[in-house]
């Protein structure tokens, strides 16, 4: 069954190339892009804290649901990479916070279920 479905994702960092490095996530996401690489067409730059906020109650709402993909959040990273690294990002541990969305919630209906009797006289699903 997992082998039907489309495997994707989105690149959001270089760990190197033989061209310069941008100096800004903004310019690394377009690096990507042009390289042909997918890159998350829903990333925004913003200038102020404040303009995240109305992006992330987006995401809360509706808009999940016209995206093909789940998500658990919005990250927030700071444009500069050299303050990126200044603020201890590694590959291993992001320090970029995250806002999280509320978890989706769905019903499920049991189809069927098969019953075995073990052994000692247990019934086991």
């Amino acid at each position: 069954m997992a082998a039907e479905r489309p495997l994707g994702a989105f690149l959001y960092d270089l760990s190197r190339t033989s061209e310069a490095v941008p100096a800004t996530q903004t310019d690394e996401l377009k690096y990507l892009k042009e390289l042909g690489l997918p890159v998350n067409p829903e990333h925004l730059h913003v200038e102020r804290i404040e303009d995240v906020f109305p992006y992330w109650e987006k995401w809360k709402g509706s808009a999940r649901d016209k995206i093909d993909y789940q998500l658990d959040g919005v990250v927030l990273k700071v444009d500069s990479l050299a303050e990126q690294d200044m603020l201890a990002y590694t590959a291993r541990r992001l320090a970029s916070p995250l806002l999280q969305v509320p978890p989706e919630q769905v019903h499920t209906v049991i189809e069927d279920i098969t019953l075995q009797v073990g052994r000692t006289g247990d019934s086991l699903p």
